[in-house]
């Protein structure tokens, strides 16, 4: 009896470790993107070159491909796949100049970031 209590909290103890560094990875994964994204906004905004924003969004793009990898273990493939769409759309609107439309798949895409890391988060909403 004792030894399956011992494994027992062993496994609870590693269940809210992984669900802790999984949740502090999709928090900075969400920053880091998000902040990108501020930085695209700032420069449609203040209509900067779009070579400049080009290079921001290839950047951003590039750091996505590595963070999916990632994120696609323990997160749905739905939620990823939106981001993604978002992404290659705000890419192909900036690419033909079209900074209206790519202003709404940049807010579309913060705010699926946003979901995405809300609904990871452990919290009363999320567990019933």
């Amino acid at each position: 009896m004792y030894k399956e209590i011992i494994i027992i909290v062993l496994i609870v103890i590693l269940i809210f470790g992984l669900n802790i560094i999984t949740q502090n990875y999709t928090e900075s994964t969400a920053k880091i993107m998000q902040e990108s994204l501020d930085e695209i906004r700032q420069d449609l905004e203040n209509n900067n070159e779009s070579k400049t924003i080009q290079e921001k969004i290839n950047k951003l793009n590039g750091e996505w491909e590595k963070r999916n990898d990632n994120l696609a273990y323990y997160l749905e493939h739905d939620e990823l796949e939106k981001i993604e769409s978002e992404l290659t759309a705000l890419n192909s609107n900036i690419l033909t100049q079209d900074y209206e439309q790519g202003r709404e798949n940049l807010d579309r895409c913060y705010f699926l970031l946003e979901h995405v890391k809300d609904k990871e988060t452990v919290s009363l909403s999320n567990i019933f």
